[in-house]
């Protein structure tokens, strides 16, 4: 009788990482040289560093390496042999290439695209893009946009659908 790997009960970022294959991470870190300067903080370990970051909505470098350090017991099973310091990770995010997390994007895709429902499937439509950002307008510039203010200037929201 097989275990089926689609356990629920395990957390989400160990269900993702039975998905990725280890070997093939590191055989595409060191096919493109990416570890070469790195002793303890490998692609793989960056990885999932990141994946853990998102999973938890960290919102900076030192939230994920305390979040991290407080699941150091658990990292284990991760693969990871030690937290990475708050240095270690800004410095990897900033030198190592993207290209590498692109290769194992396309590589897990094109293993995993069997997976995927077909409405994820573009087909020459179009892309309609929405800019909400909040700027500042001038009341000479654009007098009826937005709520007046008694100093002049006013806020509003531009939208653009291309």
């Amino acid at each position: 009788m097989s275990k089926s790997i689609f356990f629920t009960g395990q957390p989400i970022l160990n269900q993702l990482l039975n998905l990725i294959d280890k070997s093939k991470v590191k055989a595409l870190a060191r096919a493109g040289k990416y570890d070469h300067y790195y002793k303890h903080f490998d692609t793989y370990t960056h990885l999932i560093t990141m994946l853990y970051s998102t999973l938890n909505k960290c919102t900076s470098s030192r939230e994920v390496v305390s979040g991290m350090k407080a699941c150091s017991h658990k990292l284990g099973h991760l693969g990871i042999l030690k937290a990475p310091g708050k240095s270690t990770l800004c410095d990897g995010n900033k030198n190592r290439s993207s290209d590498i997390f692109e290769q194992i994007y396309a590589f897990l895709y094109l293993e995993h695209s069997k997976l995927l429902p077909d409405s994820r499937a573009v087909n020459n439509q179009k892309l309609f893009i929405a800019d909400s950002s909040t700027i500042t307008l001038f009341q000479e510039i654009l007098g009826a946009a937005g709520r007046s203010r008694l100093n002049g200037k006013e806020k509003a929201a531009s939208r653009c659908i291309l």
